[in-house]
């Protein structure tokens, strides 16, 4: 959640196999420390800035650790904007509630004969709804569909 250094990642705790040999390529090049900034949003975003340098004593100062922070949400600000996403383009947010709600039963395991009884519609009203949430998705099944809800934090 907060802004860290390579090197408070790595001396944090024991290096995972994989860890360690991302961390011995960036060696390798060249890179000795960096400062990570990750980013949360809205429906589940999540993104992180990095940034290395081949300096081993960077000053990461509280005031310099503010500055690459600020440059650091200005360029995902500025890149996020070029890229054309806005959050109300959102295919998630063109769900209709009762899309939704049937969603978040298919989630706890219910079928569309269980979800019309709950909902007092029929099976087929049912699977109606799950499957045009699951085309709004562009979800090839219904746990993918699940999945990429979750992943957005709409469940």
């Amino acid at each position: 959640m907060t802004p860290f250094t390579w090197i408070e990642a790595t001396e944090a705790r024991t290096l995972t196999t994989a860890e360690k040999e991302v961390w011995d390529t960036a060696l390798e090049w060249g890179w000795s420390n960096g400062f990570v900034v990750p980013v949360h949003g809205p429906n589940g975003y999540f993104c992180y800035i990095g940034m290395a340098s081949r300096e081993g004593d960077l000053d990461l100062s509280a005031e310099h650790r503010a500055h690459l922070y600020l440059m650091a949400m200005l360029a995902h600000e500025r890149c996020h904007t070029l890229s054309g996403c806005s959050e109300h383009d959102d295919q998630c947010l063109a769900l209709s509630e009762r899309e939704l709600e049937c969603m978040r039963w298919v989630a706890a395991g219910k079928s569309d004969w269980e979800i019309g009884m709950i909902l007092k519609i029929s099976s087929s009203t049912a699977r109606f709804h799950v499957e045009r949430a699951r085309k709004k998705l562009n979800a090839v099944t219904r746990p993918q569909a699940v999945a990429t809800l979750a992943v957005r934090g709409l469940l």
